[in-house]
This record gives C-alpha cells, structure tokens and sequence, in this order.
C-alpha cells in the first residue's frame, strides 16, 4: 500500500504513517528523510528525492551560470557586434576546450576579468 500502515472507511477520517515515499525521478522507494520537506504537499514532503533534486538544481544553476557569463561578455567584448549564432558557436568552442581541460588563461576569445 505505499508506506500506508493504516487506512480507515470511506467517509471517515484517513489515518495514515508514511514511512516510504517512492521518488518521482528515480522511481525508487526511500525513506521520508530523503526528502526535503515541502509545506503544501499533502505528505508534507518533495516530490523529488534529495540526491534527484540536487542534479536538477546543479543543471539549472550551470545553465545560469553559463547564461550570466555569456551576457556578461555581450556586454563588455566584442561579443555584442555578433549575430546569436556566432556567440552560440563561439562560447560552444569555449565550453567544449574547458570541458577537454584546457586551463581557463590560455583561452584568448575570455577577457582578462574572467580569471580575476
């Protein structure tokens, strides 16, 4: 029954022990611990589990991130003067150099505040 120990009849009040909540992004079962607490859920907890929801929240901060940073070079480099396109394809080149662990100085298109 899903971490229900004790449901009453139809009509009456439910009684309920949660024990268990099964994660809407892993699908597995856990402990109530696992779970942040949330006010306005009718268990009182996330829907999401705490390892699920801090991959969600790293993936929406580094899209941020990475979204701050290219508005920051639009503004203060030549940046600006590009189409979308170019910027894509220019901070896409960047990304992909940082990711195969080219050091962050000998990139030449990153202004000097970048490392500052």
């Amino acid at each position: 029954m899903n971490g229900l120990s004790n449901v009453a009849q139809k009509g009456s009040i439910m009684s309920t022990t949660l024990t268990q909540k099964r994660c809407k992004s892993c699908n597995e079962e856990k402990p109530l611990d696992e779970f942040f607490p949330r006010k306005k859920a009718p268990d009182g907890r996330e829907y999401h589990c705490r390892a699920c929801d801090r991959i969600r929240l790293n993936k929406l901060n580094t899209k941020k991130r990475e979204q701050r940073i290219i508005d920051r070079l639009l503004d203060t480099t030549d940046w600006g003067a590009l189409s979308i396109e170019a910027c894509d394809a220019r901070w896409a080149s960047i990304k992909a150099r940082l990711d195969a662990g080219a050091c962050i100085e000998d990139i030449e298109e990153l202004p000097s505040w970048w490392w500052d």
